[in-house]
């Protein structure tokens, strides 16, 4: 800027991603990784999701919430998201006897 230099950590961008990630309903546990490209950031997402969600609406809802979270808090662009879907968890019902 006309200030100074301002810095960002990849550490600082992960904590971002996963937070904007984590807001996505079907989400259960998630990891990230930044990589610095030359026209911006790849963020590598590593997922696992409850069983009953479509995968590629989730996937594609990922990208995009990230995406857009990262380049409007950072400022920084990112070239990709990339979703890597790890394992699924089956939510389980219980039934509830009475006797």
């Amino acid at each position: 800027t006309d200030f100074g230099d301002i810095s960002i950590s990849l550490e600082t961008i992960e904590n971002l991603s996963l937070k904007a990630a984590a807001r996505v309903n079907g989400i259960k546990d998630i990891k990230a990784r930044i990589q610095v490209g030359q026209a911006g950031l790849i963020i590598r997402i590593r997922a696992v999701i409850d069983g009953e969600v479509s995968i590629p609406a989730l996937t594609e809802e990922v990208q995009r919430v990230v995406k857009a979270h990262v380049e409007d808090i950072a400022g920084v662009p990112v070239t990709s998201v990339n979703v890597f879907i790890a394992n699924i968890i089956q939510t389980q019902t219980f039934k509830s006897r009475v006797e």
